[in-house]
């Protein structure tokens, strides 16, 4: 992306990868809601105070580690190092452990809702807020499970535990 290219062409002689993931939160801009998976249009707004994770290979220099992470300094974004585990775990507990629940709840309720859809015509916003994610593309969530999969079940075995122990209270 666009990191990718400023690499590329203004800071390195010899480009190089460095796995990075950007964190940036649905955002309203110019009174337009916009998402990382639009158009960039905005890219200069959706930099500014986003996290870049930042998940350096075995390949990577200290230099190009830190002059990566100036780099994204500089755009306006937050950078943060950390290794592949660690981000995968984070992001399996705060990303796609959460999707799952609510994939798991609006499909629940779906299956269990009367023939006049009386859960779903009741539902406020609670639920609304909290199954919101569930409607994300489900092709993107696939592939992301599938590679993290790993540390998803882990987390999964460890949500279930909790809902075990709370029921069990």
């Amino acid at each position: 992306g666009i990191i990718w290219l400023l690499l590329k062409h203004l800071v390195f002689k010899e480009p190089y990868y460095i796995e990075v993931q950007q964190k940036i939160k649905e955002e309203k801009i110019d009174g337009v809601v916009v998402r990382l998976d639009e158009t960039l249009i905005t890219a200069n707004k959706l930099l500014e105070n986003a996290y870049y994770i930042i998940t350096p290979t075995s390949q990577n220099t200290e230099q190009q580690i830190d002059d990566f992470y100036a780099l994204v300094k500089e755009l306006g974004s937050i950078p943060m190092v950390l290794d592949y585990e660690s981000h995968d775990y984070a992001t399996a507990s705060i990303s796609h452990l959460p999707h799952m629940i609510a994939y798991t709840l609006v499909n629940l309720v779906k299956d269990i809702d009367d023939e006049n859809e009386t859960m779903k015509t009741i539902a406020a916003g609670g639920f609304k807020d909290i199954t919101r994610i569930a409607s994300s593309s489900p092709i993107m969530w696939e592939s992301i499970c599938m590679t993290n999969q790993e540390q998803l079940i882990k987390l999964m075995d460890k949500y279930i535990s909790s809902l075990s122990e709370l029921r069990n209270d």
